[in-house]
């Protein structure tokens, strides 16, 4: 197939390799002879010039090149002493953070070759690589000795990796280590159901870090991130690449500690390189703030997936001139074979950006199936031709001979089919257009669709099975998993997940898995899997359990989160993120946004065993007890614009809303979100107006003169009338009062609240005992009201009703002395029936309910802007205004999406829209 939508495929990338790829710095070539060598040969050198010279720096503390010298040195004794001289599999089970490069030296010093394992695989996996790799040893620390012995029994020996850090007498090993010998075995999908492992000798690991210093200068004033997982074969050339060179490698945990907080760590390490996936980028890049900058991020890689020119559109607005945007691509058996440079300037004329010009020592092919070249401008499979391939698989011979092609005119080149299809421009450039086969890239990692298909065909009860990669809202691959049961097997999608999950990565498990009755079949009895990958998800998978809908604003927040992250609708509250189709990277996405718009960082270690909305709420609500004291919380302290006051009457979680709220306002606008009683430990006034004098201090101390702009949601609305009835009364200004779905109650009650006002005066009650002939009045009008809709016979037996209670009650005054009647009216509370036995929250949201509901609006001289929901306009049909027509002429009604509570969690970017132009016009004190 030829592309022939180019009309200029020579121009398509503005790319100038030496003046893009060549900063100003102490960098010193990687020579070819060091290539003859062996990795401690070359590290050796290293360590002798760089020895005090911070190496690796992990959350423990730095250590030197000289210290890891000697750490590995004492390492590869221990490993002689109990394995002997000899190649063979030594196996690392560490996690991200630890000093890792400890053991891989130590290792290839003993002449042997290390098999990755990885702590966060299911333990079936680690144990089907130690079978296969047919290890004997494995090296680990204090901290995964446990998981070691629980895949591996009592059939491996264990070396701890503290024992390296030891002083002791052992001496340097001395053994001669040839570029030809094997350094590591990396394993991955397999198109059988099991891994497979790619094989890598010690010159082919040396070629490879000669390309990559080369092409990217690297040199000893680096500072390179390690994002990947050591079992992944892009951290092998970050990993050597640093330690071959005197630069500093700095692991981050992307998983442990989510994407939130990479930026600040990027620029408190002052990283130079970070590499990378473009799907981590991308919520990268997304979630950093206007004006982030990075002084000395100089290289950004990425690889692992096709990428587009929105992902260089990305680059060019979030990073300086001094920045280098690095496109490659690559395999485990070839490395980085394809690269591309952008810088500020460069210029990417395609919506597929490009995968680049084949790399030094590699020549790249486009062949057909046949694989004969299929010319220019040509679809085919992409063949990588070169010295320095992979030396095949591990224990699979066949495998090795159908991948890798001899040299047809008899040398040392081979050729490896990828299994990628692209194409070439004449220029020599190279365009990536995805898998051939059912091999995909998942969030840069390579999955055989073959085997996560088995694992579910090895369960009992699972008749079919067909896995199929899609893209999501956002255009990333995301695995869909369509299985047929075996009759009355009784599983639910749900527990195949959880099944699969104990078996395989979490970035192998179908974040969709959908049980059918039958599956589409071709004319030839195949599956269909094109029309399987065009089935839209279900609304929502089936469950073990019932769904429990959200109750609190949190909840109802967090909620909309799950649903944009997870792709799904009606997730209940108990139902967990994993067993909805969330992976660890869908969860880092989630923490992000939970951070983005509650503003509280999570530690995901706490919750990924099992992970609710419930659960998060409450873990939310425990972590943030402390900023819930005092009666303001500064939610955004900058700008220009006079300060918002907004009481969001969220009585039960706290408001978190109003963090997102205040964001999609802008950071010109500053933000006080006033709390309502009861998150400062100080008992809740059973009156709106206490509420608003005391809340009314808090704002003066911070704005001490007007205009104020003043807003309210809900029954903070009520309160925040109040606060501007009062601030009138003292002849302040008060600009638009903003309110969101806040209704006018009791509007019909004012003529009874005069009655009560004039009673009070005439008989100099106190204020509770006003409120209390207030209550007893609306008894009368309510009961008078409903007793009206039965005629004279209800309205008589009312009066009897009332009567009778009247008497029973003299008597009760007349026979106790101590009677409610025989205190002091002054230390009469109102009797609101709340049993102390409720929970906090609760007993917190009915006190306020009840200050709120005997609260009658008087008449406002002001302004009103009310912004009403969906809720709101059921409720109110009489009346659209919600009662403050009654309250004020100056009215204006405006009608925003959702119902109560999403309006002003869902729809928040709505909310603020509407609100801004009352905000913003408005100049600063």
């Amino acid at each position: 197939m030829q592309i022939d939508h180019l009309s200029n495929p020579s121009s398509l990338v503005s790319w100038e390799r030496e003046r893009i790829a060549s900063p100003v710095n102490a960098f010193v070539r990687f020579e070819r002879e060091y290539t003859e060598l062996s990795v401690p040969d070359c590290f050796e050198q290293r360590s002798l010039r760089y020895a005090e010279r911070v190496a690796i720096e992990t959350p423990e503390g730095g250590i030197t090149y000289g210290e890891l010298n000697s750490a590995s040195d004492r390492l590869a004794s221990i490993l002689l002493r109990e394995r002997g001289t000899g190649q063979e599999p030594i196996a690392l089970l560490l996690e991200h953070d630890a000093p890792v490069p400890v053991a891989m030296m130590a290792v290839l010093k003993a002449g042997k070759f290390y098999v990755p394992l990885d702590p966060s695989y299911p333990v079936q996996r680690n144990r089907e690589i130690l079978k296969d790799s047919q290890t004997k040893l494995i090296i680990t620390n204090n901290k995964n000795l446990a998981l070691a012995s629980e895949f591996s029994g009592d059939r491996h020996q264990m070396i701890l990796l503290e024992e390296g850090a030891r002083g002791n007498d052992l001496q340097r090993p001395r053994i001669s280590v040839r570029k030809e010998d094997l350094a590591y075995v990396l394993y991955t999908s397999g198109s059988t159901g099991s891994p497979k492992g790619v094989m890598h000798t010690h010159g082919n690991l040396l070629h490879k870090v000669m390309r990559h210093t080369n092409g990217r200068r690297i040199c000893s004033e680096d500072r390179l991130a390690l994002l990947f997982s050591y079992s992944f074969g892009a951290s092998l050339t970050n990993t050597f690449g640093a330690l071959l060179n005197g630069s500093t490698l700095i692991p981050f945990n992307l998983r442990e500690r989510g994407i939130s907080q990479l930026a600040g760590w990027l620029r408190d390490q002052r990283i130079t390189i970070v590499h990378t996936v473009p799907t981590v980028f991308r919520h990268f890049v997304h979630g950093l703030q206007s004006g982030e900058t990075f002084p000395t991020l100089r290289l950004i890689r990425l690889g692992g997936e096709t990428m587009y020119r929105s992902d260089v559109e990305l680059f060019r607005e979030h990073f300086g001139n001094d920045c280098i945007l690095h496109l490659g691509m690559g395999s485990g058996e070839t490395g980085v074979v394809l690269e591309c440079f952008f810088d500020k300037h460069t210029e990417c004329r395609t919506e597929l950006a490009p995968a680049g010009y084949a790399t030094e020592d590699t020549e790249v092919l486009i062949v057909d199936e046949a694989g004969q070249p299929v010319g220019f401008e040509h679809v085919g499979e992409i063949a990588i031709r070169g010295r320095f391939l992979s030396v095949g698989y591990w224990r699979k011979p066949d495998l090795t001979e159908s991948s890798f092609l001899p040299d047809p005119t008899g040398g040392d080149c081979r050729t490896y089919l990828t299994g990628d299809l692209g194409y070439m421009l004449r220029d020599g450039c190279v365009f990536h257009l995805g898998r051939k086969d059912s091999q995909v890239k998942i969030r840069g990692a390579r999955v055989e669709l073959a085997e996560v298909e088995a694992t579910f065909l090895s369960l009992p009860q699972v008749r079919e099975a067909v896995v199929v990669a899609r893209e999501d809202r956002t255009g990333e691959k995301r695995l869909a998993a369509y299985v047929v049961l075996q009759p009355d097997s009784g599983v639910t999608s749900q527990s195949l997940g959880r099944s699969v999950r104990a078996k395989l990565p979490d970035f192998m498990v179908p974040s969709l898995i959908e049980l059918r009755d039958s599956l589409p079949l071709l004319p030839n009895g195949k599956v269909d899997r094109q029309a399987l990958s065009k089935t839209p998800p279900t609304e929502r998978r089936d469950r073990d359990t019932s769904l429990t809908p959200p109750r609190y604003f949190l909840e109802v927040q967090l909620g909309h989160i799950w649903e944009e992250v997870l792709e799904l609708r009606s997730i209940g509250i108990r139902d967990d993120f994993f067993d909805l189709g969330g992976d660890s990277l869908r969860a880092v996405e989630m923490f992000s946004r939970v951070e983005e718009i509650c503003g509280k960082r999570l530690s995901p270690s706490r919750l990924l065993s099992r992970l609710t909305i419930e659960q998060l709420a409450e873990v939310l609500l425990e972590d943030d007890s402390e900023s819930f004291k005092g009666a303001l919380v500064p939610i955004q302290v900058g700008g220009l614009n006079r300060p918002f006051f907004f009481l969001h009457g969220d009585c039960e979680t706290g408001g978190f809303y109003c963090r997102n709220l205040s964001k999609h306002l802008g950071q010109d606008q500053p933000f006080y979100a006033v709390m309502p009683h009861g998150y400062d430990e100080q008992p809740i006034p059973e009156y709106v107006e206490t509420m608003a004098q005391d809340r009314l201090r808090a704002i003066l101390e911070i704005q001490p003169t007007g205009p104020y702009l003043l807003g309210g949601f809900c029954g903070g609305g009520i309160v925040a009338f109040e606060i501007a009835q009062q601030l009138r009364r003292n002849g302040q200004q008060v600009e638009p009062l903003l309110l969101i779905d806040s209704r006018a109650k009791n509007i019909e009650l004012r003529s009874l609240h005069k009655v009560s006002r004039w009673l009070a005066r005439a008989f100099r009650m106190t204020l509770t005992e006003e409120r209390q002939c207030f209550r007893r009045l609306r008894w009368w009008h309510d009961g008078w009201r409903e007793s009206a809709k039965r005629g004279v016979q209800g309205q008589t037996a009312f009066l009897v009703g009332k009567a009778s209670h009247w008497t029973k009650a003299s008597f009760r005054a007349l026979a106790s002395p101590f009677s409610r009647d025989s205190i002091a009216p002054e230390e009469q509370p109102l009797d609101t029936g709340f049993s102390d036995s409720l929970d906090e929250r609760t007993l917190r949201y009915l006190r306020h309910h009840s200050a709120v509901s005997y609260y009658v609006p008087q008449r406002y001289p002001g302004r009103i802007v009310l912004f009403g929901s969906t809720t709101l306009r059921e409720r109110c049909a009489g009346d659209l205004t919600a009662g403050w027509s009654e309250v004020t002429p100056d009215l204006e009604v405006h009608w925003i999406e959702g119902d109560h509570k999403s309006c002003v969690t869902k729809y928040a970017a709505e909310v603020a829209h509407k609100l801004r132009p009352y905000l913003f016009k408005r100049s600063a004190v």
